[in-house]
């Protein structure tokens, strides 16, 4: 059984999958080519990190 909350959580989170998500993942597939280098992705992410932890 769904409780009322999760189903109030769920209902977002459904909507972000088909609008935002399967988009995105179809046009992947379709062009596997415009995804960023791994180790691109893992710089930014660092760079995001170590400037969020050093500001106050």
């Amino acid at each position: 059984m769904v409780s009322a909350e999760n189903h109030a959580f769920s209902l977002p989170v459904e909507r972000w999958l088909r609008e935002q998500v399967v988009p995105i993942a179809v046009a992947m597939q379709d062009d596997p080519g415009r995804a960023l280098p791994l180790a691109q992705v893992f710089l930014e992410i660092h760079a995001m990190h170590t400037k969020r932890s050093r500001t106050p």
